[in-house]
């Protein structure tokens, strides 16, 4: 009996010997690295748009893509996306509105096989345009006798609907003899010409209300107005409309 448990002892541990364990060991040569990509675009179809930082309306859509490499079809646990840490979709591309203005991040996160997690982020900034009240601005449309020495002042209202974003104003201001006295940008709702405007003759200025991200108001303000003369000098602003007629010689 003892013979016989020697033998199988040295045939065990001949089989042991020609075993290569190594075999049955994890290699990082074997190892597929995988790595995702999201991103968005206005439709699904827009290859050349697609980008990672975007900015909408309130009410817009928009499609979102996932990348993975070397491809979806690897082992992997889940996969899912995230709005502001709160899940939002589960296909790796989908279509969704937004609603709620203000800055919204958006994740996709992949959980391979080894419970190890990769992500990518897209930034999304959702508003509305300014409100720019067109019924309520100074100098009123046709303003005579504004004085043309010591500056003229110029205001109007306007408001973000989202309460989130701070205004800007585009103001121009021209005259007949001169295509543009200024063109600027305002911070506030109002603008004082310091210089001197030319008497007696007509002026034009218009203003258009942006937020911060750059969305410009619906309409825009155009005022009209008229300088005084020197002392008790006045002018006369008409027109005159005649019809046409035939020459003949």
């Amino acid at each position: 009996m003892k013979s016989w448990a020697l033998l199988l002892s040295f045939t065990l541990l001949f089989i042991v010997a020609c075993t290569n364990s190594d075999d049955y060991l994890f290699s990082e040569s074997e190892s597929t690295t995988i790595s995702i990509s999201a991103k968005m675009a206005p439709e699904l179809d827009s290859i050349n748009q697609q980008s990672k930082v975007d900015t909408i309306r309130s009410g817009d859509t928009l499609t979102f893509i996932a990348d993975i490499n070397p491809s979806r079809s690897i082992r992997m646990q889940r996969y899912y996306w995230t709005m502001d840490d709160e899940l939002f979709a589960t296909e790796f591309s989908f279509r969704k509105g937004f609603v709620d203005p203000g800055h919204h991040s958006i994740a996709l996160v992949l959980v391979d096989i080894f419970g190890d997690t990769i992500t990518d982020t897209l930034n999304v900034w959702v508003g509305n345009p300014p409100i720019l009240d067109d019924s309520v601005f100074i100098p009123r449309q046709g303003s005579q006798g504004i004085p043309s020495s010591g500056g003229i002042s110029f205001a109007w209202n306007a408001y973000d609907p989202d309460s989130l974003y701070s205004l800007y104003y585009h103001f121009t201001l021209s005259s007949q003899s001169k295509d543009l006295e200024i063109d600027t940008i305002v911070n506030e709702p109002f603008f004082t010409y310091q210089k001197s405007l030319e008497p007696l003759q007509s002026y034009y200025w218009q203003v258009s209300a942006y937020n911060e991200l750059n969305m410009v108001s619906k309409n825009s303000i155009s005022g009209k107005f008229f300088t005084k003369g020197t002392g008790e000098e006045s002018g006369l602003l008409g027109e005159i409309r005649t019809s046409g007629y035939n020459n003949h010689a």
